[in-house]
């Protein structure tokens, strides 16, 4: 009994290590897919496509797959201020998807492909939520009105 709560209790610590060891790397990945965001973000007239290109070859060599998501927080973070950044975003990887040649496309051009997809999916999903809670505002005022009415 002691031999098998002795492995048990190495198989909890190997478990312990590895679940830190992949929040270390999530937290690595999602900090330095921000700091690329950030230089996507710049204005078009200061914005550095080597520069950029060059962050994202890094980050591929590194952690070998984009973080999707972090996009997505960006687009919800800034639907959510008056600096929206979305526009330059757009702009700029759409400046470098136009130059892609279909017949000679390479992984880093397809991963800016998805990219701008993905700023355009989550762009919708702001729509969408914003034209849902517009929808849904008028009844639920209704609904607190009639129930403040009964209860007061």
């Amino acid at each position: 009994m002691d031999r098998i709560e002795n492995i048990n209790e190495k198989i909890n610590e190997l478990n312990n290590e590895i679940n830190e060891h992949i929040d270390n790397l999530y937290e690595h990945a999602e900090k330095d897919m921000d700091n690329i965001i950030q230089l996507l973000i710049l204005n078009k007239t200061v914005f550095d496509e080597n520069s950029f290109r060059e962050s994202l070859k890094k980050y591929l060599e590194k952690y070998h797959r984009i973080l999707y998501s972090s996009f997505s927080n960006k687009v919800f973070e800034w639907s959510k201020t008056e600096n929206n950044y979305t526009d330059n975003a757009i702009v700029n990887l759409s400046s470098m998807v136009n130059k892609i040649e279909i017949n000679n496309f390479e992984k880093e051009d397809s991963i800016l492909l998805k990219m701008l997809d993905h700023i355009q999916l989550a762009i919708h999903q702001v729509e969408m939520m914003e034209l849902s809670d517009n929808k849904i505002e008028p009844y639920l005022s209704k609904s607190v009105s009639a129930f403040d009415k009964k209860n007061y």
